[in-house]
């Protein structure tokens, strides 16, 4: 199921403000260590606000006595960076964050804390300060288009207590009547596409026209991620029942989360052997970007259960902060926008051009093509898959 936003459960800004730091003592590190916590492993029991509160408090002596700064990061992660202090005072202070949190698997290896001296280490400091930027860059980005995104589903914001309603409503309806699927093809330049999967999923607009006329159930961000969930396990049920047995392949659009739920794994249980390596599980960015922990856990378990990654929503905008590769996924869907023949500065169309081979031309997918500028413009980027409005009439003419 497709989100349209996250709500954001870290203070924003201050993968900058490392940024910053760590260029500004580039010229005089002697003296001057870091550590990098690695909060956002923990579990999500460990990860409450108070806890992460109680964390970020722990250095407050070192802070005022050694020009000690704390940066709490978009991703949970918190670094500590000081000038003078003994290591093993600040190395104290890490054993005594680990006493708080004694029970998660995180503190029984080496993978709470990466150290910094940077004397020695100020590159590798300098360079995880700037990923971490350009990561929070990309989140922003993505919130935003998701957003604005939201912003043109028309109809009033939907209210918890209408959540309530349809969430009641989901679990004796029939989704048959809102199911859709959508072809996605190669298709080489003068030729006809050939089908390489379809994707199902549901008609938002359909869902609120049917449940809640005029209501707008993607306006609200925190009410959308949490009926997701609801439509993940429905979907999955109604994919199970019409195509697990099925021999064609094709793909499904779940939130992280529902990857790791039992719901996924009765579907795992119940899909046909012949599916294994074909079966595409679609992935938010946003969702992705929002815990990569848990994308990292997911991304495990999917890859030994022989499912295809494919991370979705992904625009000409934020596709320079999605590396495909490091995310280690299959395929990447770009979304075409009328704005990337018509709207992209003097060499902007070969940066993208050069982005999309970096990413892999063979493993992207340009979606949402309502028209034959979209594949024009996408064989100018070297890509060779493409799904929308457009393909559709193509397979019809075809057919």
């Amino acid at each position: 199921m497709q989100i349209a936003s996250l709500p954001q459960q870290t203070v924003q800004g201050q993968d900058a403000a490392l940024f910053d730091y760590a260029k500004r003592i580039a010229r005089k590190p002697e003296g001057r260590v870091a550590v990098l916590l690695h909060l956002s492993q923990l579990t999500p029991d460990n990860r409450r606000e108070d806890r992460l509160a109680v964390a970020i408090g722990h250095f407050g002596q070192l802070v005022q006595d050694f020009e000690g700064q704390r940066f709490h990061l978009a991703g949970g992660d918190i670094v500590f960076a000081c000038k003078g202090a003994r290591l093993q005072s600040i190395e104290e202070a890490v054993t005594r964050l680990r006493y708080l949190f004694a029970d998660d698997p995180l503190t029984r290896g080496d993978g709470f804390g990466t150290w910094y001296v940077m004397e020695q280490d100020h590159a590798a400091f300098l360079e995880m300060a700037y990923r971490r930027k350009e990561l929070d860059v990309a989140r922003r980005r993505l919130s935003q288009d998701a957003h604005d995104q939201a912003g043109e589903t028309e109809g009033r914001p939907l209210t918890p207590f209408q959540l309530a309603q349809l969430e009641d409503a989901l679990a004796n309806t029939d989704l048959s009547a809102i199911v859709r699927n959508q072809a996605v093809c190669a298709i080489a330049p003068g030729e006809a596409p050939q089908i390489a999967f379809h994707e199902i999923y549901v008609s938002l607009e359909d869902l609120a026209r049917t449940l809640l006329p005029g209501v707008s159930i993607a306006a609200d961000p925190w009410l959308f991620h949490h009926l997701s969930r609801t439509l993940d396990r429905r979907v999955l049920v109604q994919v199970s029942h019409d195509n697990a047995r099925s021999d064609r392949p094709f793909s499904i659009n779940l939130t992280v989360g529902t990857t790791l739920s039992p719901a996924f794994r009765r579907f795992d249980e119940v899909i046909a052997e012949s599916l294994r390596g074909r079966l595409v599980i679609e992935l938010q960015a946003i969702d992705v970007l929002a815990d990569m922990s848990a994308y990292l856990f997911a991304r495990e378990y999917l890859r030994e259960r022989r499912f295809k990654i494919c991370i979705d929503g992904v625009t000409h905008l934020t596709l320079p902060f999605i590396d495909r590769g490091r995310l280690a996924a299959d395929l990447l869907k770009l979304q075409w926008h009328p704005d990337m023949a018509a709207g992209l500065p003097d060499g902007a169309a070969d940066d993208l051009a050069e982005r999309v081979r970096a990413a892999g031309t063979a493993g992207v997918i340009m979606c949402r093509c309502d028209g034959p500028e979209a594949l024009d413009f996408g064989y100018r980027l070297g890509v060779s898959v493409y799904q929308g409005r457009h393909i559709d009439a193509l397979l019809a003419r075809r057919d």
